[in-house]
Order: C-alpha cells, then structure tokens, then sequence
C-alpha cells in the first residue's frame, strides 16, 4: 500500500475499481482536485482505492498517480473478489474521522461530498445516504428499461427495512469512522448494501438520506440497455430479496398467507350458506333436518372443503415457518449486538495499551 495524505486525516474518500483503466486517471484527477479546492486548511483527506484484481493496467495507473503526489492510498487484491470484499478492504484501510464511499465512475459527481459529509459532521446522522430516488433527487443519463427494474427493486427492498427509504442499493454514502469500526460486516458481493443498513440500525446508528444526482457520463455504458446487463441487475435484486427475507422473514410469505387466508374464509362462507340454504329451505332448496343438512352440505361442498382444509393446512405451515425465522432472528440481532459490544469492549481496551 502507497499513501501520501496529510496527518491528521479528517476525511477518507474510497473507491473500488476493477479493471477501470480507460476511467481511473480521469476521475481520480477530477476528485483529488476537487478535494485539493474544497477542503478547509488542516483538515487532511486520503482517496482509497482497492484494485479488486484488475487485469487491465488500472494497477499501474494507480501506481503511477500515487507516485506522481495524488493524495492516493491503494490497496490490491490478487484477484477479484467482488464488491463486499473489495469495499471492507477499503474501509479498513482508510483512516479519516469521516469515510464517504463513490463509485469509480463517478457517476455520483465528488460535488456530493458536503451533502453527504455535513449531517455527520453536524452530529445529526451516523450514516449518510446518497438518494437519487429522492423526492429531490435526480437521474440522467441512465437506461430508462434498466432505471425502471432499479426503481421497483429498491421499493421491493424498503419493505424488508425497519425504516422506509428511497434508495438501498447505492452505496454512495457517508460514515463516521465509529460505525465502520463497530460494524462487523461479512458479505462478500452487492448484499453489503443491505447488510450495512440493517446492522447500523440494529446498533442504533442514526440514517439519514441526502438527495443527490445519478449521471451516467460514459457514452458506452450509457447505451447499455443488453437484456445481460438486465438479467445481472434483476439477479442482483433477487440476492438482496434474499437477504432481505432473512432479516424481515414475515415479508415473503405475507402475499401467499394473503391468499390462502382469502381460499380459507371465501370456502367457509361458501359451505356455510349451503348449509344454511339447506336447513332452511332458501333458494328452492327443500327443508332438511340438522343432520341431513349437514350431511348434504359436506356431500356437495368435498371440493370446497379439500381447497380450504387444504389451504388452511399451508397457511399454519407458512405462520409456523414465520415464527420459526422470526425467533431466528432475533437470536441472530442479540447475538450481533452482543458480540459487537465485545468487538468495541476490546478494541477500546487494545487501545489503552498502547
């Protein structure tokens, strides 16, 4: 690892690249002068990078801008790993008081530092999120078939959260160094856009999002709309539903418990009006005795009868199933917060020793 970056560093700026060399010097150049303008005097910043094995010379560029005085700090990985990896790499590595993640291709633009930077240096959110989604928000440039199947996904996604937001699957945000050094996050590929969101509010930590621009600057990717590029994004999606069933389990199985509730009451009704009708002769239908009547119902409602026994039979499967993830859970989130305390009693106390 290369670093140049003045002391004390007051903010980390991280990014991930793979196999990025027709874009890294460009952005990189546009971001460090961009911090060089902006920054107050004394306050000291660091741009990560993690090569996530790229084969395309992006390492030798950042070794390059690294050597040239860009205030760049690289981390590699030998190959490539994905995006869960490639970001706890970058988190653990950078070491500002505040930590704001963009993406490579800046399709975020570094003007959305401040926005996201301010709230947590104000004292009024732990983590910041970039939101193009937002009422305020804005997207040009992207796709519209690929911006359609992006917006449903991230509605999708907000059910299984504790908290209603417009965007969860971007992961240009911000951070105070505290939550990245209380989380312990373990998801490898694009669930840590979830993981860090559901693990931050189990811990308390304070979420704000902050209205932002989504730009798609390259010509290429902006012509993208391949049903490839598509299938990897509904993918994508379907991982992070997954996830999202594992944190709020009642989420999936609330449409199909729905319906089988509806078979369960409509057949019910169904055979008791039969057995209504019969007993007191409406409807043309001749006066029968209590047991003839309820004799006669069952004969002619067996279809009725099997489709409700059997949905209320799935129904009490799927409750069952509920609460069994439900009690799963929550051993799961006392368990994390237990541990992360442990994680912080440590460290705090690893800290004192030296």
């Amino acid at each position: 690892m290369t670093a140049s970056a003045i002391e004390p560093c007051h903010l980390s700026v991280v990014m991930l690249m793979y196999n990025e060399a027709k874009i890294a010097e460009r952005n990189l150049r546009e971001l460090a002068s961009y911090l060089a303008t902006t920054m107050n005097a004394g306050q000291g910043y660091e741009i990560v990078v993690v090569d996530d094995g790229s084969r395309d010379g992006t390492a030798e560029i950042l070794a390059r801008l690294a050597a040239e005085g860009l205030p760049l700090r690289v981390a590699s990985h030998p190959v490539n790993l994905g995006r869960g990896f490639g970001v706890r790499t970058g988190f653990a590595a950078s070491r500002g008081a505040y930590v704001i993640y963009l993406d490579s291709d800046l399709s975020y633009s570094p003007d959305h530092i401040p926005a996201l930077l301010a709230p947590l240096a104000n004292g009024t959110a732990d983590i910041t999120l970039a939101s193009a989604y937002h009422p305020d928000g804005s997207i040009e440039n992207v796709p519209g078939l690929r911006l359609a199947v992006s917006r449903l996904g991230n509605r999708i996604l907000t059910w299984g959260l504790r908290r209603r937001f417009h965007t969860v699957t971007c992961l240009v945000r911000g951070f105070r160094r505290e939550v990245l050094e209380t989380l312990v996050l373990t998801s490898g590929d694009k669930d840590i856009h979830l993981e860090i969101l559901t693990k931050g509010m189990l811990l308390g930590f304070r979420v704000e999002e902050v209205p932002a621009r989504l730009r798609w600057r390259d010509r290429d990717r902006a012509s993208g709309t391949g049903i490839g590029a598509i299938f990897r994004m509904t993918e994508t999606i379907s991982s992070h539903l997954l996830y999202s069933y594992m944190m709020q389990p009642g989420l999936i199985a609330r449409a199909p418990l729905y319906v089988l509730g509806a078979l369960v009451i409509a057949g019910s009704l169904l055979f008791l009006y039969n057995f209504v009708a019969r007993l007191a002769g409406l409807g043309g239908v001749p006066d029968e005795s209590l047991y003839a009547a309820i004799r006669g119902s069952i004969v002619d409602g067996q279809v009725t009868l099997s489709i409700v026994a059997i949905s209320a039979l799935f129904a009490i499967q799927l409750v069952s199933l509920v609460y069994l993830a439900k009690v799963n859970r929550k051993h799961y989130e006392e368990l994390y917060y237990l541990l992360s305390v442990v994680n912080a009693r440590v460290k705090a106390l690893e800290g004192k020793k030296d």
